[in-house]
């Protein structure tokens, strides 16, 4: 049972965050822009942009138990809290750079993971997933970075949905 309330966790909390912004602001550029959207709406002193990092740690927590506390799985869901705590990535590089790090790693390493634990044709997801990438980019989607990110949820989401018991 422990796998799927997990696994429920982190699901539910992406599609109510999600929902929630597409309905406020509508599609962003990129997840990290409902920061910004969220701070020019209820102002810089406000803490309901950081509803950001909390949205990062609830899916990125679970990463790890679901992954059997693999080290890659710590690390990937160390980078995606980071994305969080690094929401203000517009500021200059000392928030730009850890907030692309904590995101691309966190990705990458979250799909090595799925690999790593699970072996055999898990190892699929991240090919699976570069291959979308691709896709998305020569078809010149708008706010590739959004879908991107949405994708690589989702894909992950269906490997770990597929590969835990």
């Amino acid at each position: 049972m422990y796998p799927l309330g997990f696994l429920l966790w982190m699901t539910v909390s992406f599609v109510t965050y999600m929902v929630w912004i597409v309905i406020k602001f509508g599609i962003q550029p990129s997840i990290s822009d409902s920061f910004y959207a969220l701070q020019e709406k209820y102002g810089a002193s406000s803490l309901i942009p950081w509803l950001f990092w909390l949205f990062l740690i609830n899916i990125s927590w679970p990463i790890f138990p679901l992954l059997q506390f693999n080290g890659f799985a710590f690390f990937a869901m160390a980078g995606l809290t980071l994305v969080g705590a690094a929401a203000q990535y517009r500021r200059g590089k000392s928030t730009e750079i850890p907030h692309v790090v904590g995101a691309v790693g966190g990705i990458a390493l979250t799909f090595l993971s799925i690999g790593i634990v699970f072996g055999g044709w898990a190892w699929a997801w991240l090919p699976a997933y570069i291959l979308v990438l691709a896709i998305l980019n020569i078809a010149k989607i708008p706010n590739y970075e959004w879908w991107i990110e949405v994708i690589a949820f989702v894909m992950i989401a269906a490997g770990l949905a597929v590969h835990t018991q």
